[in-house]
């Protein structure tokens, strides 16, 4: 598994040969296409700006609305995003909904892409390879 994207790489068998690989179907499409929705969320200044503030635990939609300086059904909306997307959850806290994030992956995957932004190649490798040690603790779960 790619410690970042979360899709698996295959690489050819070690004879050379390809019949190995498994074959495109349906499963890996829809696959892709969950992974595209995820990028597509997260594809946005102010969804990103969200998932940061998440960083270190829950926050409801008024903290959140404060902090983009956006109306709120803007700030919903985006919300509503990346929950469908699988990268937030939500729960309800008296009158308050509380977001939180649900894919951590998400921060590491920024903080690659602000190395790799910044020219820095050497720490975008570490962000990658301490995602991976990670997930192998866990066990390699997603």
């Amino acid at each position: 598994m790619h410690p970042l994207l979360g899709i698996r790489i295959v690489t050819p068998a070690a004879s050379g040969t390809q019949s190995d690989r498994p074959a495109p179907t349906e499963t890996r499409r829809a696959d892709f296409e969950t992974q595209a929705a995820v990028f597509k969320a997260l594809g946005h200044p102010v969804r990103l700006q969200i998932v940061r503030a998440l960083e270190h635990g829950g926050r409801c939609v008024c903290e959140l609305q404060a902090l983009v300086g956006l109306d709120m059904s803007t700030v919903s909306r985006h919300l509503a995003q990346l929950r469908t997307a699988g990268v937030l959850a939500s729960r309800r806290d008296g009158n308050q909904v509380v977001y939180s994030l649900r894919a951590p992956c998400a921060l590491a995957l920024m903080d690659c892409v602000s190395a790799l932004s910044s020219g820095d190649e050497a720490a975008a490798r570490v962000h990658c390879l301490a995602t991976a040690r990670s997930r192998l603790k866990d066990g390699g779960a997603r």
